[in-house]
């Protein structure tokens, strides 16, 4: 085992290192060209946004609905496609349970959500 005081001694200049290894320009190097072209705000909105007057008058025409059975996952399924789903009218809560205390500063919370079997 490497005694303290040169452990240390690596430990600074491996973080050293590493430290200077995210400055892209420190030893000289040139700062990248900004790409050419018009600069548009997306953020802000830029004030001008009009409708498409081509595409105005069409239908939006949703496929059918599906039936679904299950939500094997958050998302639904992995490609978390769960197209137009059907429903037998409005939506109310059917049930409910405690999971617990939930959230907290020292236990996260990470499972998410399923259903399956009617549950």
């Amino acid at each position: 085992m490497m005694p303290l005081p040169n452990f240390a001694r690596i430990a600074v200049v491996a973080a050293s290192v590493l430290l200077l290894a995210g400055c892209g320009s420190w030893f000289g190097g040139t700062a990248e060209k900004p790409l050419e072209g018009e600069r548009i705000d997306v953020l802000r909105g830029g004030g001008n946004l009009q409708t498409d007057r081509r595409i105005r008058d069409l239908d939006v025409l949703l496929p059918r609905p599906e039936v679904n059975a299950d939500w094997p996952q958050a998302g639904g399924y992995p490609n978390h496609a769960m197209h137009h789903l059907a429903a037998s009218g409005p939506l109310a809560e059917i049930w409910s349970t405690d999971i617990g205390e939930g959230t907290n500063d020292e236990a996260q919370l990470l499972a998410e959500p399923i259903i399956a079997g009617d549950r």
